[in-house]
């Protein structure tokens, strides 16, 4: 059985006296532009590092550009390792990295050396993350040199205990040991801070994972014994939810129960939502084969707490867990829906990350060009200035010279403008290649895994059936948007203008989404005459009103409405068409990606997958076709696409 076991990296202290964020927001809305709304913004980025990354970081950058208003570059230093600090909490090293290497070079310049020595140390950290254990190492010996000439004691035991960490990700257990014993000896009075906790907490792990579970569960009794303490609710329910755990491992369900309890009375008094949900998902994951329904009703408990703090990565494994017990229990069909749901949040926070990373690069990239396109205006300037003692010829040929470099970075700009897009189109298209068709391909290969090994009766199969039928189907529909986009992309669009019916081709488009809209009980209705005709080519036509009509399914939930209806605009020139639905909405920003001709990877109001080909391709058509697209959204409440083409009549 597989330890859940949390081993505390960054010595940090979340307490229940930290300034509240109903408070901060006011404080900020208030206060001037200087110092004091940067270490608001800090401590707000703080507050939501844990629990909300986006969050915390809208709040660091605000008050980076602050701090670039005032130009205080040392708490711009300290926000961009606050930044890079958020990132590696949350694993995501390339841009933990980067922001931690940002705010690096500042403190070099600033000559802050403590500074310095804390961000290597972190640097550490993210490399043992990696598994870089040598260049680890390289940046904590190179903190530690600097804490102890300064005897600066706090840093000092910190390192050690990362020194520990990264020595223990590495499975080297008894090196870690060494470095943890360190840390205790350097001042063993200290018996009441965090740090001392968290060295407890470690060496319970180390023991545990030695499978000396009775020395780990020793170690962390002892912290609990003592750290139940308000300052001190971080660790202590870390202690409490790794006891429960390791006397789960050998089978003392009653000493399990009982701290699990007292870690769900702590966080729930300390309004700990993430450690709450913890509580519960650690519980589940080592009593469920001797209760699956307890585990199952811990589980969802867990997930409606995630849900309203948008901890997408947790939500992931706790379906992982929810699909093996019911694959333990029998439940093949409920095993099969929590993996797919397991896979499509991981490969929702895939695309998610590289978006990050790609729109965090190309800032990169515009910064860095813009500061060497100034350097050299700089340097024109320069030399304009010095022609200009020459004569005025020389002015004027220095003011050609700045003309044609205007031009030149005016076309450079263009050009860099279209290859970014056209890079972005093309990270989006191996993204969807590589992870959007494979979780439905990864479904159905699990789904014929179960139809060959699972006894499943008549109904399980059915629907199981049914199920793989419906991915295959998505598999098929990605592949075909592909290639009808990547087609337009290389041939152009070919028109073949006719005068179309539309209700024909809307009942058509309604009878093939029969299927989807019946399972979610979906009302669809019609408003639209017989005589109505629109001027377009015939595939175009079919292909925009299948894919808005095909939106609209996905994205309204179970008992919804959608409403199809078009009439004649006042001129008789052209017939407004539209579809409206009472689903999910399109959030702002998604909205204007969809006026940018962006691409987003969408999930419907049951799971359903959506890459944003469709509707890019939808727009694409209606423009080609002389129409006109535009839509009205707001979120929860509903959407409504509206397609103008020229009607029949010239």
């Amino acid at each position: 059985m597989k330890l859940y076991l949390t081993l505390i990296i960054s010595i940090i202290s979340f307490t229940s006296f930290s300034q509240p964020i109903i408070e901060l927001h006011t404080a900020i809305k208030n206060s001037p532009r200087d110092k004091n709304l940067i270490e608001l913004y800090r401590k707000l980025g703080n507050q939501y590092k844990r629990t909300k990354l986006d969050s915390a970081i809208y709040a660091y950058n605000e008050g980076i550009k602050v701090a670039t208003e005032i130009n205080n570059t040392n708490l711009e230093a300290l926000l961009l390792g606050e930044i890079g600090t958020a990132y590696e909490f949350h694993n995501n090293l390339f841009l933990a990295e980067k922001y931690l290497r940002e705010s690096l070079t500042l403190l070099i310049a600033l000559k802050e050396n403590k500074s310095i020595a804390i961000a290597q140390s972190t640097l550490g950290v993210i490399e043992g993350k990696r598994g870089n254990f040598i260049e680890a190492t390289k940046y904590f010996f190179s903190a530690l040199e600097f804490f102890k000439n300064n005897n600066d004691t706090t840093d000092i035991v910190s390192n050690y205990v990362r020194l520990g960490v990264v020595n223990e990700l590495n499975n080297y257990l008894d090196r870690a040991f060494e470095y943890y014993n360190k840390a205790l000896e350097i001042n063993p009075k200290d018996t009441t801070s965090n740090m001392y906790f968290t060295l407890l907490n470690n060496i319970g792990i180390v023991y545990a994972k030695k499978g000396n579970m009775k020395e780990a569960i020793a170690y962390f009794e002892k912290g609990i014994k003592n750290a139940d303490k308000p300052e001190l609710i971080g660790i202590y329910l870390t202690l409490l939810n790794n006891c429960m755990q390791a006397y789960g491992e050998i089978g003392e369900k009653q000493k399990s129960m009982y701290y699990n309890k007292i870690a769900l009375q702590k966080a729930r008094l300390n309004n700990n939502a993430i450690e709450e949900a913890r509580a519960l998902y650690n519980y589940a994951s080592v009593n469920w084969k001797i209760n699956y329904d307890f585990a199952i009703t811990y589980l969802k408990s867990a997930l409606e707490i995630l849900k309203k703090i948008e901890n997408k990565g947790f939500e992931a494994d706790i379906y992982l867990l929810l699909s093996e017990i019911n694959k333990e229990k029998g439940n093949y069909i409920d095993a099969y829906s929590y993996l797919s749901k397991h896979n499509n949040i991981k490969d929702s926070l895939f695309n998610k990350d590289k978006a990050r990373v790609l729109s965090d690069l190309f800032a990169d990239y515009e910064f860095k060009d813009s500061k060497a396109k100034i350097n050299e205006l700089v340097l024109t300037n320069e030399k304009t200035i010095h022609q200009r003692n020459i004569g005025i010829i020389a002015v004027s040929a220095s003011l050609i010279i700045l003309i044609l470099l205007g031009y030149y970075y005016r076309r450079v700009s263009l050009l860099k403008d279209k290859l970014q897009v056209s890079n972005t189109v093309k990270d989006k298209l191996f993204s969807i290649i590589g992870h959007d068709l494979r979780t439905p391909s990864n479904a159905v290969a699990q789904g014929l895994n179960l139809l060959s090994e699972a006894p499943l009766n008549n109904e399980d199969r059915k629907q199981l059936l049914s199920s793989l039928q419906n991915q295959s189907k998505v598999i098929v529909d990605v592949l075909n948007s592909l290639l009808n986009w990547g087609e337009t992309q290389l041939k152009g669009i070919k028109i073949a203008e006719v005068s179309i019916n539309i209700l024909p081709v809307i009942n058509k488009s309604i009878d093939l989404l029969k299927s989807i809209s019946d399972a979610k009980q979906l009302q669809i209705t019609v408003n639209v005459s017989k005589e109505i005709n629109v001027f377009s080519d015939k595939n175009h036509f079919e292909f925009i009103i299948r894919n808005l009509l095909s939106n609209a399914v996905k994205y309204t939930k179970t008992n919804g409405t959608i409403e199809i209806a078009a009439h004649e605009n006042l001129t008789k020139e052209t017939i407004l068409i539209s579809i409206k639905d009472n689903g999910k909405g399109i959030t702002k920003e998604q909205q204007l990606q969809f006026f940018k001709s962006n691409m987003d990877v969408t999930f419907g109001s049951a799971g359903e997958k959506g890459t944003g080909i469709g509707l890019l391709l939808t727009k694409e058509f209606v423009l080609a076709n002389k129409g006109k697209i535009w839509l009205e959204s707001e979120e929860n409440i509903g959407t409504t696409f509206y397609v103008e083409l020229p009607s029949n009549k010239k």
